[in-house]
This record gives structure tokens, C-alpha cells and sequence, in this order.
């Protein structure tokens, strides 16, 4: 049975292994080796730290693809449905459904990595990220090729994906997803936290307002030097509503 030493330095093994899942991708074994990180190594908080980090990123991305699918399939299901049979239009909503439910499962673990972010943001800031972004399929791959689908679904209303592509659009989505949180919120290897907070407030105000404020606030700290960035006037707006 392999020793956990916790004193080890470096990133720990699950965590190198959950970036090479990351640049598969493989998302389940990733956010399973950052969980591993997290558990089996508290004392290197650097990377407890950075795995809060990434599996926060993941939820937000997973959030925002499952919300674009499931729009798509639903503005296509409005066009299409004089052509469409009862049972077909039940069957799509279920498959919109179900990806929402499967969603929501994760929400409290989201809010964990969130509030572990917000609550040591003072000595984690510092710390460099090694970014890998997955591959995107290329044109004609049948990731992009169910994408596409989808997308004439949405626009058209027929014909109707099979629950193949639907799935392969929902999974290859995630990837673009994520690739656009990684350049949106990490620049030269840096968080951008007044962005990063920002966004994580708008996940987290679904199910914990407490740490919608508090990533809010946050926000407002970091930019007390640079009254006109817009995550800064974002979360001003937001504050608001929340008053």
C-alpha cells in the first residue's frame, strides 16, 4: 500500500495527474485527482489552494455550456415543433432537464471551492497557474460536427439531433466552455480575480446569497485602485440588489 507523505514538496501526484487529465481532456478523472488533492494532501495549501481554483473554473464552465445547449435546444424546439411529434418535444425537454438536475448536484461543492477561494485569496493571490488548454475537436470531428447540428437545430428547427450528437454537442460544448474560462480568468499563468470573483458571485447567487456578497465585496476590495474596471462597476450593480 503507497505512503501519502503530506510533507512532500512540489504538487502532489494527484494533482500533476488532474493536470494531465485536464489536457485530455478527461474532466470526471480531473476534478476526481483534484478532490484527491484536496483530501489527501491539506497540508500543501498551495495546491489545495489551486485545485479550489480549477474546480471552481470547471463548475462555472459546466454551468454556462449546459445553460448554452439546453437554450439551443429549446429556441429549436419552439421552431420546430409543428413538425415535430408530442413525444419527440417531452423527450427533448427531459434531456434539457436532466442536464440541470445533474447540474445542480455539484452546486454545493461549487460553493465549497468558491468560499475556500474567497477565504484565503490573502496568501493564495500569489500563486502561478499551469495552464494546458484541452483540444478543441477540429472541423469535421464529430464533437464539431454535433455542435453544428445542433446549432442549425437552434436556429432552423429541424431536423431533430439524435441523442448521440446531443450528448457528443453537450460534452465538446464543456470544452469550449472551459477553454473560454481559462482565457477569460487566468492571464500569464495569473488569476484574474476582480473577473474571477465576479463571475463565481453570479454561480454562487443561485443557491448561497451570503457568498454571492461576500465574492461581490471581494471584487470591490481588489479594484479600490481602479474605480472604473468593469467587474468593479458589475459588482457594484450587483450589490445593489442584494441591499
Amino acid at each position: 500500500m503507497q505512503t501519502i507523505d503530506p510533507t512532500i514538496k512540489g504538487p502532489p501526484e494527484p494533482y500533476t495527474l488532474a493536470e494531465k487529465e485536464m489536457a485530455k481532456p478527461d474532466f470526471d478523472t480531473m476534478m476526481k485527482y483534484f478532490n484527491l488533492t484536496i483530501k489527501d494532501f491539506p497540508d500543501q495549501k498551495e495546491y489545495v489552494y489551486k485545485a479550489h481554483v480549477w474546480k471552481s473554473l470547471f463548475y462555472v464552465s459546466r454551468m454556462a455550456s449546459i445553460s448554452t445547449c439546453g437554450e439551443r435546444i429549446s429556441n429549436g424546439t419552439k421552431r420546430g415543433y409543428v413538425f415535430m411529434k408530442s413525444d419527440q418535444i417531452y423527450h427533448l425537454a427531459d434531456i434539457v432537464d436532466a442536464q440541470f438536475k445533474d447540474m445542480e448536484k455539484n452546486l454545493g461543492d461549487m460553493n465549497t471551492s468558491i468560499s475556500y477561494v474567497v477565504n484565503n485569496y490573502d496568501t493564495g493571490n500569489q500563486y502561478t497557474f499551469s495552464v494546458t488548454k484541452p483540444p478543441t475537436p477540429p472541423d469535421g470531428a464529430p464533437g464539431a460536427v454535433a455542435l453544428k447540428d445542433l446549432d442549425w437545430f437552434n436556429k432552423v428547427g429541424t431536423p431533430v439531433p439524435s441523442d448521440d450528437s446531443l450528448a457528443l454537442a453537450y460534452k465538446t460544448g464543456l470544452i469550449y466552455s472551459f477553454n473560454s474560462s481559462i482565457d477569460n480568468y487566468i492571464k500569464d499563468n495569473m488569476i484574474n480575480y476582480p473577473s474571477y470573483f465576479y463571475i463565481m458571485a453570479g454561480a454562487a447567487g443561485n443557491t448561497d446569497k451570503q457568498l454571492e456578497k461576500a465574492c461581490l465585496e471581494k471584487v470591490i476590495v481588489l479594484t479600490e485602485n481602479d474605480i472604473y474596471n468593469k467587474s468593479r462597476l458589475q459588482a457594484q450593480e450587483e450589490l445593489k440588489k442584494l441591499q
